[in-house]
């Protein structure tokens, strides 16, 4: 079926939609288990998707001036936690 991006069956997927406002970047965020990344990553890339790790949206954020928790929050709990 054309561009269609089907997942293995019985695969629990949550997507994520940021929308772009306020200087954020916005975007899709797909949380997936672990067993089924491969299945979804491959086709994903394949199709244009374009790919980031948590540090790398970190930066983005900063350069947004988008506070982000735990991090940007010294005094909080989670983020001595997160140390």
């Amino acid at each position: 079926q054309g561009n269609a991006l089907s997942g293995p069956p019985g695969c629990p997927l949550t997507l994520v939609r940021r929308q772009a406002d306020s200087g954020a970047y916005g975007g899709w965020s797909i949380i997936l288990p672990r067993s089924f990344a491969m299945a979804f990553w491959v086709p994903l890339v394949h199709m244009g998707a374009r790919a980031i790790g948590l540090q790398e949206y970190r930066w983005l954020m900063a350069e947004a001036d988008q506070a982000q928790f735990p991090f940007d929050y010294p005094d909080t709990q989670a983020y001595a936690e997160d140390r």
